[in-house]
């Protein structure tokens, strides 16, 4: 039919730069509200890769049968800017939380920051996700159960943090660059470095700037989540090739 016609040729990634106060999946419908007059309700739209609500940067999204090369994006290398803030934690480990309690950290210094985490957080490392997370335990997100007064142990995962630079440092906050593999949760890096440094600490902001080959310099502003411009820099992908690599 003429319809099916067009929705496979409405395929390919879009790079998207997802503002702060929307989900990914937010995101994702507002693309597919775009495109709803070219693809049709039927047409599919996915991410590769959540980013919280309050976090922002690149978030690529699948259209129609480009949706099958997502997977690659969630395993796939990701570059972080992480700001962190020294002396409380809070039970989410980020601003949206509750503080949970107050720490001296008067005693951190850059050094300190550095070689800590070349020490303890560089490499293949055990890392335990936070307990107000989408990662689901018996079906049911462990975010869920921790807000209907339930709780959870998350259990620690192999992640691989290839790189992290200290790029600003003014007591109580820090600003972190973070290169890393899929699976890693910088709120946890933020919560864990805290400790390590005989303090305690939480993320204040989270800015994704590059997944895969995509970086945020290229990445499509809300402004510009229009039918014309979506349809404009729709990018092919050749299913033979790594999307992490360009």
């Amino acid at each position: 039919t003429v319809s099916s016609q067009i929705m496979s040729l409405l395929s390919g990634l879009l790079v998207l730069h997802k503002p702060g106060g929307i989900t990914s999946a937010e995101a994702v419908a507002c693309v597919k509200a775009a495109l709803r007059r070219r693809g049709g309700k039927a047409l599919k739209v996915g991410h590769g890769g959540t980013l919280d609500k309050a976090a922002e940067g690149v978030l690529v999204v699948g259209i129609g049968d480009a949706c099958k090369q997502l997977h690659s994006f969630l395993s796939g290398r990701k570059v972080y800017r992480v700001s962190a803030r020294f002396g409380e934690a809070t039970d989410t480990y980020d601003a949206t939380g509750v503080i949970s309690r107050s720490c001296p950290f008067n005693h951190i210094t850059r050094p300190a920051i550095v070689q800590t985490l070349a020490q303890r957080f560089t490499g293949h490392i055990k890392q335990v996700p936070p307990p107000f997370s989408a990662l689901k335990v018996q079906g049911q997100r462990m975010s869920d159960i921790m807000r209907s007064g339930g709780t959870v142990l998350p259990v620690a995962r192999p992640v691989h943090i290839g790189r992290v630079e200290v790029t600003a440092f003014n007591l109580p906050d820090v600003v972190l660059e973070v290169d890393c593999g899929g699976g890693t949760y910088m709120r946890s890096l933020v919560h864990d470095l805290g400790i390590a440094l005989d303090s305690c600490a939480h993320m204040t902001a989270l800015v994704r700037l590059q997944q895969g080959a995509f970086s945020l310099d290229k990445a499509l502003k809300r402004e510009q989540w229009t039918e014309q411009e979506l349809l404009r820099r729709l990018q092919a992908v050749d299913e033979n090739q790594n999307p992490n690599v360009r």
